[in-house]
């Protein structure tokens, strides 16, 4: 049976693992968009809270 265009990826962003381990080396890169914007979000809090560290207050 022939599966349509994209339906892999979509079953895969909302059923399977969002991470996968890395090949080699050491911990876990995104495997799909919701894992990107995870990183996203950690990045830009990371940054944001390091501004507001450095801050002249």
């Amino acid at each position: 049976m022939r599966v349509p265009w994209g339906t892999e990826e979509r079953t895969l962003a909302t059923n399977g693992p969002w991470f996968r381990r890395r090949s080699v080396g050491f911990g876990w890169s995104p495997r799909t968009w919701q894992g990107w914007a995870i990183v996203g979000l950690f990045v830009a809090a990371s940054v944001g809270f390091a501004i507001s560290r450095s801050w002249p207050w």
